[in-house]
């Protein structure tokens, strides 16, 4: 991971979003030294803004709930979705033997032969739901709870009847499969026509969210779940997101911890791999529309350090660099200009000298004109 370094050292800032813009401080402002103003000027107002600092950090975007789907049944594969379609609940995963195995929603994986007479479970459940979801209870006869009655039997045929499937009123690991919401097809490991067995790997399947992910330092405490950040897109545009979760475990890009080179390295074979640790934080899109049919591609992310609300700003290019330190505006009224030493907050700089600055100061007030050499 290639962090986007924060190298300005000023009072109240590293990265800052000004008005709306995003502003990246990457090192002192520069400004005019001279003890008067120069000649082809223009002015600025100050105004009033809420400033916040922020740091930006590379990531991925892409989907969450990562994982790979295994056949439960052997035989022929004779279909399964392209990559990059979306399979809700009821629509096929894939068929083996031209027999279809179907999506219904669920954290509790399919493990047995739901049927009369079957143990309670939370299987039972998770079927039941997916069945009056799908409208197969239409006369609401089922009790959604973890135990498979005559009216469970009943509404699994009227299930299997739309399908064209046999009426047998139970439901094998052939049948369907329970995963937490809808899917898209990643990757396929297996292709129609091709011979598999339970358990063979057939496609690499995601969630529908939209997520981006960011690797950050591990001793790091700029992320906490719910947070709201900004994602910037390979195009230059941004959509908001908002933080789901800050690992908890880091890990470390610079190989395993155990590894020793071959040389003598006095013992310490971990001296360099801990500087490299992360933790993983990811950051679900509150607009994934805005991200188009992006998959995989770099983003940077802005998380907020800290705001100033209400402050007085000026832009960067109107500070004037003292002889004996610190900084002045040259405030200019009825023709005059007189230079005011002003104290310095908040920098917002996008790394060519241009934005916001936060200034407070005897006789500073919001409206005061201010002189931008040009």
């Amino acid at each position: 991971m290639k962090r986007l370094g924060i190298s300005l050292t000023v009072v109240g800032g590293i990265a800052v979003i000004a008005a709306g813009g995003l502003w990246t401080a990457t090192s002192r402002p520069s400004a005019t030294a001279s003890p008067t103003p120069s000649t082809g000027t223009t002015t600025a107002a100050v105004t009033r803004a809420d400033l916040v600092e922020t740091d930006q950090e590379q990531g991925t975007l892409g989907f969450g709930g990562a994982r790979t789907l295994e056949s439960s049944a052997s035989g022929i594969l004779t279909a399964e979705p392209a990559e990059g379609t979306t399979v809700t609940r009821d629509q096929k995963l894939y068929c083996v033997g031209l027999h279809p195995v179907r999506l219904f929603y669920g954290t509790v994986p399919l493990s047995r032969t739901l049927a009369l007479g079957v143990s309670d479970g939370k299987d039972v459940r998770q079927l039941e739901s997916n069945l009056r979801t799908l409208g197969y209870d239409p006369y609401r006869d089922m009790t959604i709870d973890d135990y498979f009655s005559a009216a469970t039997q009943a509404a699994v045929k009227r299930w299997q009847k739309a399908h064209g499937q046999t009426r047998t009123g139970q439901v094998t690991l052939a049948d369907l499969v329970f995963l937490p919401g809808a899917v898209r097809i990643a990757a396929q490991h297996a292709k129609s026509g091709d011979r598999i067995a339970a358990g063979a790997q057939l496609v690499d399947i995601t969630g529908t969210t939209r997520i981006a992910t960011v690797g950050l330092p591990a001793d790091s405490d700029l992320a906490h779940a719910g947070d709201k950040v900004t994602v910037e897109l390979p195009d230059g545009s941004s959509t908001p997101g908002v933080i789901t979760q800050v690992s908890t475990a880091a890990t470390s890009s610079s190989g395993s911890s155990g590894s020793q080179s071959s040389g003598d390295n006095n013992g310490d074979s971990s001296s360099n791999s801990g500087n490299n640790a992360t933790i993983a934080v990811t950051v679900r899109l509150t607009k994934p529309k805005a991200t188009g049919g992006l998959d995989q591609a770099p983003v940077t992310v802005d998380f907020t350090r800290r705001r100033a609300k209400n402050v007085l700003a000026v832009p960067v290019t109107a500070l004037v660099t003292l002889s004996t330190g610190g900084y002045a505006v040259d405030v200019t009224s009825g023709g005059t200009v007189q230079r005011v030493a002003v104290k310095t907050g908040m920098f917002a700089t996008n790394g060519a000298g241009t934005g916001q600055v936060e200034i407070s100061g005897p006789g500073i007030t919001e409206g005061l004109r201010v002189v931008i050499p040009q």
